[in-house]
């Protein structure tokens, strides 16, 4: 059997929890968090991040996530 590198891109949506005065000083620290978090290691595994919703795509191409699959379907060895 080969193995092959295929790509896969995951988009994560989120929300930040940040205390500020206002909303233009909430989106700085927002800013700042993430980019730190980032410069870190994994920035989704921030305490106060919350993921909301998963998009993936294998090589470009979108997979329907919400599509039921039967387990014992998979191709995985």
């Amino acid at each position: 059997m080969k193995e092959f590198s295929i790509p896969v891109k995951i988009t994560l949506d989120c929300y930040l929890s940040v205390k500020a005065s206002n909303q233009d000083e909430a989106y700085e620290i927002a800013d700042d968090t993430m980019y730190w978090a980032y410069q870190n290691g994994a920035p989704e595994q921030h305490k106060d991040l919350s993921i909301l919703d998963c998009e993936i795509a294998v090589d470009g191409e979108d997979i329907d996530l919400d599509e039921w699959r039967d387990p014992s379907d998979t191709n995985e060895s």
